[in-house]
């Protein structure tokens, strides 16, 4: 990426000397500029310190190669390593006909995206308005309302094509059991079979057999009454049937379907306004929940994103007072969790979107700032920033900014590789006061 930063280091043995290393950069073979090239510094390192290389401001006309070379060694000895630089960035595309957020985006198979429901502007703070981006004109357009309005529920896309969205939260702000089907085909919304019990701030997973694993999440009003409570949606009748229940009640966890056909549930807050950092797999052959190890921090509205290699990626979130910035990888082959790179931003509430290379795109969020003067007080913070996680390496580079600060945002994978970000909230505080305002612009990670 442009203006990336990223770290390299390389360890020597059988050097009788210092073991010092020196870094160079390339382009197309030759030297080059700093403007060019970028920079590596510093210049010259012990072995195993790390130096740090920042991408030119530009694109380069072609590869650029560092190559490490020891300073002592008779004969030297050399390796190098291409870098690729991307011109990737976030550039405004059209903007929703409502300010929203807490609402979903889903990818159509026709490559349009359903925007339903969320938080809004109007006197009942939520939506049933739905509108479809269309990426070849980049604009949205409205379609057909939801049976009701909607913040803080699920939207997912069937085998069959249809959108099911479950529970969220209605008039007065307490969760509902209630579902309805969106038909792509005449862009119309039909009310379907009830839940067993309300939810908002639950997981919606599509599992290999087509049916749908509902976990957790709130049953009352906002953070009352978090259930342990999980049913299957079988979109051949249209019915929910209860299983599970999982080990821990559950409400802002993720849930992510591994390649072996398990789904894994991390974190989330219990009944009790506990954060957790218990996981469970949830085994669709027996329809039960079975603990895993715990990840090494207890984390709520956090991330979890299944890598082409198989593990999970968890990032970020954190308590009712603090943002983190830490990761961990889930590994399915043994059912434990190792801690991976910070992010360079502590975040929580942000997305986190597999890219068709096999990076992860995590942008805004929010975060806890402490002001420590004679007023004080703690306000939270919403970010515009964004990063890439690379598997190969463990770490993350910059991924530039989006047009706005975003959280309870979201972000969408299209067919053409781009990413679309959507509404969201814009959290800054003013002379000690709380300010959020609900936005209805969006972003194409391009």
């Amino acid at each position: 990426m442009l203006n990336a930063t990223t770290q390299f280091d390389a360890s020597v043995s059988n050097d009788p000397q210092n073991g010092n290393v020196d870094w160079t950069l390339a382009l197309n073979g030759g030297a080059c500029t700093s403007s060019e090239c970028g920079t590596i510094l510093p210049a010259t390192t012990s072995s195993g310190v790390p130096t740090t290389y920042t991408a030119p401001a530009s694109l380069p006309p072609g590869p650029i190669t560092v190559t490490v070379t020891t300073v002592d060694g008779n004969p030297p000895a050399t390796e190098s390593e291409t870098i690729n630089i991307g011109s990737r960035q976030f550039v405004p595309t059209g903007s929703m006909n409502t300010a929203r957020g807490f609402h979903t985006a889903t990818l159509l198979g026709d490559g349009t995206v359903l925007v339903t429901g969320g938080d809004t502007n109007n006197a009942s703070g939520s939506s049933a308005t739905a509108e479809l981006f269309d990426p070849n004109t980049g604009s949205f357009a409205s379609t057909g309302s939801m049976a009701g309005i909607r913040s803080s529920h699920t939207a997912t896309m069937l085998k069959n094509g249809k959108v099911l969205i479950t529970g969220g939260r209605g008039d007065g702000g307490n969760a509902v059991a209630t579902t309805e089907l969106y038909n792509p085909s005449t862009k119309t919304f039909a009310q379907g079979d009830n839940m067993t019990v309300p939810r908002a701030g639950h997981t919606a997973t599509l599992l290999n057999d087509g049916t749908v694993l509902i976990t957790g999440g709130d049953t009352g009003s906002a953070g009352t009454a978090s259930t342990a409570t999980a049913e299957l949606f079988d979109p051949s009748s249209g019915h929910f049937t209860a299983v599970g229940p999982m080990g821990a009640s559950r409400e802002l966890q993720t849930a992510t379907l591994l390649e072996n056909g398990k789904t894994l549930i991390t974190g989330g807050q219990d009944s009790s306004g506990l954060i957790l950092a218990t996981a469970e797999l949830f085994n669709p052959a027996t329809r039960t929940f079975a603990s895993v190890s715990s990840m090494h921090m207890a984390r709520e509205n956090h991330t979890a994103t299944l890598l082409t290699e198989g593990k999970v990626l968890i990032a970020g979130g954190g308590t009712s007072s603090e943002t983190f910035a830490s990761t961990e990888l889930f590994d399915p082959t043994n059912g434990l969790f190792t801690q991976s790179g910070d992010m360079a931003t502590a975040r929580a509430k942000h997305t986190a979107t597999l890219l068709t290379d096999g990076t992860v795109l995590v942008a805004g969020g929010f975060l806890f700032v402490t002001f420590t003067d004679t007023q004080g007080g703690t306000f939270t913070l919403s970010t515009s920033s964004a990063e890439l996680f690379d598997p190969t390496k463990g770490s993350f580079v910059s991924a530039g900014s989006m047009s706005a600060s975003r959280t309870d945002h979201t972000a969408t994978l299209l067919a053409s590789g781009k990413v679309l970000v959507t509404g969201g909230a814009s959290e800054s505080a003013r002379k000690r006061i709380q300010e959020t305002t609900l936005l209805s612009s969006a972003d194409l990670f391009q």
